[in-house]
């Protein structure tokens, strides 16, 4: 082969390799002990193309699950839409780490509907607006943390 040929093929390679590990999660570690105490988190979903449907919201406390599996929640709830909003109140919510996941649900089948290549149709952002590579956002770009007797205002924009 000619160093022509070879230079464009060994890109691609190093391109794919890159990309494939850019796409590998790392387990983050294990949570220390919370803080003593809880706090409440008023959440304000905005951006929503329509009120019509509703919204899929989980509050999550550690990485497992997140963010799309609401049974791993803390709280998990459905949300109705006004003037392309919806918000909610978790209270008692325990001091420390947590994020949140959201999503405008349509057509109320309760599934984040995606197209052929699995990227969602509907309308989704998680706390921080953290956003996914090739996946979804990680845990460690969307956690934010609660302070004992702390009320705290998160607001996610979804497109």
């Amino acid at each position: 082969m000619s160093q022509d040929v070879r230079t464009p093929m060994l890109q691609g390679i190093a391109l794919a390799c890159i990309l494939a590990l850019c796409s590998c999660r790392s387990t983050p570690p294990p949570a220390g002990p919370r803080p003593e105490g809880k706090g409440t988190i008023l959440v304000t979903v905005q951006g929503l193309p329509s009120d019509q449907g509703q919204v899929l919201i989980n509050l999550f406390l550690d990485p497992k699950g997140f963010p799309n599996d609401h049974k791993s929640a803390w709280r998990a709830r459905k949300l109705a839409i006004k003037d392309g909003k919806a918000r909610t109140r978790f209270k008692d919510v325990p001091a420390g780490p947590f994020a949140i996941s959201a999503f405008h649900d349509a057509d109320m089948d309760k599934e984040l509907d995606t197209n052929i290549l699995f990227m969602p149709t509907e309308h989704w952002g998680v706390s921080r607006d953290a956003g996914g590579f090739l996946g979804p956002p990680a845990w460690r770009d969307a956690v934010l943390q609660l302070k004992p007797d702390q009320t705290l205002d998160v607001p996610i924009q979804v497109g």
